[in-house]
């Protein structure tokens, strides 16, 4: 049965974006909580944080320069997300891992590890947490990244997407159906 790699190592000098692109330690814009309550004559005091993310707007979106602004969001090891979750027991961490390995859990999407490009662990990536990242500050960042330069492969990058919109489109109902049964 033939294998398909999950991750494309891709060269340094490579610097193109694409959906599914790994960029680590990636700047984020934190805007003030309070920032409807400030007068545009006022200063504003922002923050900025670092997230490993990844890119989720269109590679033919990007490619066409059709975009200001790339979505990205924010990932991390399975481990990491049961320590925020505070999920200590095994049956909880089995459980937490399926869920998410089958899509019931919508706002996290799993990826599998490679130990051979150097992902240790199982990554989950965070859809509650969707930044937007200047194109031009994206591609800085890109190129003065000491990091290696990974990039998610089809067809796992397509799942990752519709993961995504699945995420995204999602509806709640003011009421369920009840089970009769």
């Amino acid at each position: 049965m033939p294998t398909y790699p999950w991750y494309i190592k891709l060269l340094k000098h490579d610097n193109s974006i694409q959906q599914g692109d790994f960029v680590s330690e990636c700047p984020v814009v934190i805007p003030p909580k309070n920032l409807s309550e400030i007068d545009q004559e006022d200063s504003i005091e922002i923050s900025i944080e670092t997230f490993d993310v990844i890119v989720i707007s269109q590679s033919c979106d990007i490619e066409q320069n059709n975009l200001d602004v790339i979505l990205v969001c924010s990932y991390y090891t399975f481990d990491h997300l049961c320590e925020k979750l505070n999920y200590n027991s095994i049956s909880k961490k089995k459980g937490l891992f399926n869920d998410i390995k089958n899509g019931r859990r919508l706002s996290f999407h799993m990826l599998n590890k490679s130990e051979e490009i150097g992902i240790n662990e199982h990554l989950i990536i965070d859809f509650r947490n969707i930044f937007g990242i200047n194109t031009d500050t994206l591609r800085n960042q890109i190129i003065t990244n000491t990091h290696p330069r990974i990039r998610l492969a089809p067809p796992y990058r397509e799942h990752l997407s519709q993961a995504f919109a699945k995420f995204f489109m999602r509806v709640g109902l003011p009421m369920d159906i009840q089970n009769p049964f």
